[in-house]
């Protein structure tokens, strides 16, 4: 559900001139959901982003399904990728927070 938050929060908040590859509006201290996506899409591969959204999918397309059906393992590696990618930036985050007294 995070890769969800996060990318709602993202899809909601882009202004493309604000946004650089890794630090999202280009504060090295930004640790918010829209900061956090744009952290993960400079970290993750667009083939595990689209499994993602095809797994996370509220009604997925055929597309998707299609995909998913004729590649299932690479599925579950994506789903692995973005996990671990997702935690590592949260380890980041909560690092930072404290480093700086937020927590």
């Amino acid at each position: 559900m995070l890769y969800t938050d996060w990318k709602m929060a993202f899809l909601s908040g882009v202004d493309p001139v604000k946004w650089t590859a890794e630090n999202g509006r280009g504060d090295p201290d930004a640790w918010g959901k829209e900061d956090r996506y744009s952290k993960l899409l400079h970290r993750v591969d667009q083939d595990s982003l689209f499994a993602m959204d095809a797994i996370v999918a509220v009604k997925p397309r055929a597309k998707h399904l299609s995909a998913f059906r004729n590649n299932q393992t690479r599925f579950v590696e994506a789903l692995g990728v973005v996990v671990r990618t997702i935690r590592d930036i949260n380890r980041e985050a909560d690092k930072t927070l404290e480093d700086v007294g937020g927590i």
